[in-house]
């Protein structure tokens, strides 16, 4: 079985890393965040500390994975930073004193003279400040795309060893870059073989999960063409040893969808999956839409004369169209309609030919016998309903009204 890539360099590393960071680009996708989570698990497992960062918050269904909710939104807890409503007035000087027989930390903030003093109530606490010696980034192509972050925090990540994990190779950032292709991994699958390789903690339980749940989110339920060997191999391995699979986890139904879902330009075309674009209800739309071949013939009705509640008469083939129509207010509005469009119609005199061939020849009749008597004519009636010129209703018609003649 095949060990993975090389983490040799990575090895020489992660002993001496005290702090570790994950980030979690908001592009990234449900593989990414559960790789990220079991790789915390495993380092925690280690006595390593570790934080995994998103900028943005978790989607739903990712509560399926185990160490989601410890994911932050801000990074850094170094600094603690002390706020409050601020007026020129009421802040003269600031000093601190350090009371030696309690022990405690004395900041104190004096206004100018006639002011009044600070409301404690206004005050506020908040950490920041990045302590980081190794960093991995899941899905990150530059140092720029850690935004606000990265320019805050400059120092402290140019000085830590950085792990880029990417899904095509790119112009080298970080100190180490591991790359999904070609050779077709996960980001579960690397951080799989990077537990295993570095010996961080035994891959079993929730741990296992994450990865396999991970794994079968990025090859679409194991279901992508060109899997390779060391895939199955590897979702073996993990369910001997204890990884749960979850057939009704919701991600799986939403495949290849962002943390951050990006809005669709006004113009672009709807997509062919619903249930992707726009959840529950355009799946709804999109059933009742493949119904359509069901409830309406798809070929011609054989007596040609067909009716739909208010649609035309005459042989054709209903079709169906869902359209979503956005709303200003409230869910968007699901409809579904129905277009009647009409077939070419044989003329009698090609019913003639049918009719008049012998009946002992070898090929079988092109018409075949109408199952349902043509609608009659009578005198409160000053014309027949309407039907599709040159059915078959028509030739049954004239062919009566001509027996009605030669009675006479």
């Amino acid at each position: 079985m095949t060990n993975g890539p090389d983490f040799s360099a990575l090895g020489q590393v992660l002993p001496e890393a005290n702090s570790i960071v994950c980030f979690i680009h908001p592009q990234s996708t449900y593989d990414a965040v559960a790789s990220a989570t079991a790789l915390s698990l495993a380092l925690q497992a280690a006595g390593k500390s570790c934080e995994v960062v998103c900028e943005e918050p978790m989607r739903v269904e990712y509560n399926y994975l185990v160490g989601v909710e410890q994911i932050s939104q801000s990074v850094g807890n170094r600094d603690l930073v002390i706020s409050f409503d601020y007026n020129e007035e009421q802040v003269d000087k600031v000093s601190y004193n350090i009371d030696e027989q309690s022990q405690r930390f004395e900041l104190i903030i004096s206004p100018k003279s006639g002011s009044q003093p600070l409301d404690p109530n206004t005050i506020g606490y908040t950490r920041s400040g990045l302590t980081a010696d190794l960093i991995f980034l899941f899905g990150y192509h530059s140092l720029d795309e850690l935004g606000e972050v990265y320019h805050k925090e400059r120092y402290t990540i140019d000085r830590a060893y950085t792990v880029a994990l990417t899904q095509n190779k790119v112009q080298n950032f970080a100190k180490m870059h591991l790359a999904l292709r070609p050779e077709n991994f996960s980001y579960s699958e690397i951080i799989y073989f990077l537990i295993r390789q570095l010996q961080l903690s035994e891959v079993q339980g929730d741990l296992a999960t994450n990865i396999l749940s991970g794994m079968e989110y990025a090859t679409e339920r194991f279901q992508q063409d060109s899997l390779p060997a060391r895939v199955f191999e590897t979702v073996a391995t993990l369910l001997r040893q204890g990884a749960q699979r979850q057939p009704t986890n919701p991600a799986f139904e939403h495949l290849n969808t962002p943390i951050r879902q990006l809005d669709a330009p006004a113009n672009s075309a709807m997509p062919s999956r619903f249930n992707q674009a726009m959840g529950a209800q355009a799946g709804q739309a999109q059933s009742q839409f493949d119904q359509f071949p069901a409830q309406f013939p798809a070929q011609p009705s054989p007596i040609g004369a067909t009716q739909y509640g208010d649609q035309p008469q005459g042989q054709g083939v209903l079709q169906g169209q869902a359209q979503v129509h956005d709303q200003s207010q409230g869910q968007p509005q699901i409809q579904v309609q129905r277009q009647f469009q009409p077939q070419p119609q044989a003329q009698p005199e090609q019913f003639n030919q049918q009719f008049n061939q012998p009946a002992n020849q070898n090929q079988p009749p092109t018409a075949q016998p109408m199952e349902q008597p043509a609608p009659q004519l009578n005198q409160q009636t000053s014309a027949r309903q309407p039907v599709a010129q040159g059915s078959i209703a028509d030739f049954a018609s004239a062919m009566q009204g001509s027996g009605r003649q030669s009675q006479n």
